[in-house]
């Protein structure tokens, strides 16, 4: 279906590099077709995403949700309400979005959307230590994963809220695991993206800490920190947040010195890059 293969390359712009796509017969004839308005906006809004803009990633997608909405095509308007409530700073406001994200994607049948919507639910509850919630949406989304294929996107997604939900409730060792079966899932990719593969990476090493396995962790933080230097830069606020994680288990070890060296060094990143309001410019020393 050439509609399944477009809406795949367009996912496929946030999950890996474009000369990982060219190699592939059907994203290689599809590519150069010109994409629909929406999904091209969608893809920059992604991006947006990926670069940490998400004021500008926000504004973006409110826009969409507007047209979209407008238009009547409600396929549309679910993604980009999916979007829109996980970047709402707001997360009750957030929650309300992604709840007509959920409502918008069934009254169309797509189930892909609504589940994804539903890890999105998951994720805010779990966060705000709402766990019952958290728990309802993440059965409600995993009872769809039964009867749907699932992108590598979603996949990731899933994973990501699994781990969230098992590390909150104290479950480390299954928190681990679902963080490493990201890894695995990354580098299965054909070309796998480096940058995806050190973000799986920090995760894994947030949950080793949490499952107090800290050098094991320290050292998936190493990885992790030299691979996004290496592709981004520096100076990039991954980077910076890979920084700090590993200066607060450095702390915790009673490395001190290089605690400071890297907590300093991801507090000049974020002065740089970031707003003076963003919570990121007060993590503690």
């Amino acid at each position: 279906d050439e509609a399944v293969v477009l809406r795949a390359a367009v996912a496929a712009s946030t999950v890996l590099r474009l000369d990982a796509c060219e190699d592939v017969p059907q994203l290689a004839a599809v590519t150069p077709r010109a994409a629909s308005a929406w999904e091209q906006q969608l893809a920059s809004v992604k991006a947006l995403v990926l670069l940490e803009k998400r004021k500008e990633a926000l504004e973006g997608v409110r826009k969409i949700v507007a047209g979209a909405r407008a238009a009547g095509d409600k396929i549309t308007l679910a993604e980009a309400l999916r979007l829109e409530g996980r970047l709402n700073p707001d997360s009750d406001a957030g929650v309300k979005t992604l709840e007509e994200a959920v409502a918008t994607a069934k009254d169309v049948n797509a189930d892909d959307l609504r589940a994804a919507a539903l890890l999105e639910i998951a994720w805010v509850k779990t966060h705000q230590g709402k766990r019952s919630e958290a728990e309802a949406a993440l059965r409600q989304a995993l009872a769809l994963f039964e009867r749907i294929p699932q992108s590598f996107e979603l996949k990731m997604r899933r994973l990501s809220v699994q781990a969230a939900d098992a590390l909150v409730n104290g479950q480390f060792a299954t928190g681990v695991d679902f963080t490493q079966q990201q890894l695995t899932l990354v580098e299965s990719v054909r070309q796998p993206s480096p940058e995806k593969v050190a973000a799986a990476l920090v995760n894994l090493a947030s949950a080793l800490a949490r499952a107090g396995r800290f050098d094991e962790s320290q050292g998936a933080f190493l990885r992790g920190l030299k691979i996004f230097e290496q592709q981004l830069g520096p100076s990039h606020p991954h980077v910076a947040s890979t920084l700090m994680y590993l200066g607060e288990l450095e702390l915790h070890l009673g490395l001190l010195d290089d605690s400071v060296q890297h907590s300093e060094r991801a507090l000049a990143i974020y002065e740089a890059a970031c707003e003076p309001t963003d919570s990121r410019l007060a993590f503690p020393l």
